[in-house]
């Protein structure tokens, strides 16, 4: 099974707290096949088209920040369940602090330098 836009790292970073996830079955062609997501211990079952076997899951309810065990595994008709898939999901939904403004410099006209708090600057 392939996670889609994931391949090759053990995280899922999200900015947003309704995450989707989606992926490929490996069960293109089959009918019936469903995806077992667990994220901590809440179990999502997702139906994969049967026609590309992809799966494609979005969050109904907000996740709070924090760090997510995430194990995917597929069920086939007959009751078989895949090797699991699995990684971390990071909801991040913190903005970062508003940068501070050290220092303003006034490179044009006769008045060049550091602004002092209330000065303008005399540039075009």
């Amino acid at each position: 099974m392939n996670i889609l836009d994931y391949t090759g790292t053990k995280f899922i970073n999200s900015p947003i707290d309704l995450p989707t996830i989606g992926g490929d079955s490996g069960e293109k062609g089959k009918t019936g096949v469903i995806v077992q997501l667990y994220i901590g211990i809440k179990l999502f079952e997702v139906p994969v088209d049967p026609k590309t076997g992809l799966f494609t899951w979005t969050a109904t309810e907000p996740f709070p920040d924090g760090d997510y065990s995430v194990s995917i595994r597929t069920l086939d008709r007959a009751g078989n369940l895949s090797a699991p898939t699995l990684r971390t999901m990071r909801i991040d939904t913190t903005p970062p602090d508003a940068p501070e403004l050290l220092f303003l410099t006034d490179d044009q006209g006769p008045k060049t330098g550091l602004l002092e708090a209330g000065q303008t600057t005399d540039d075009k």
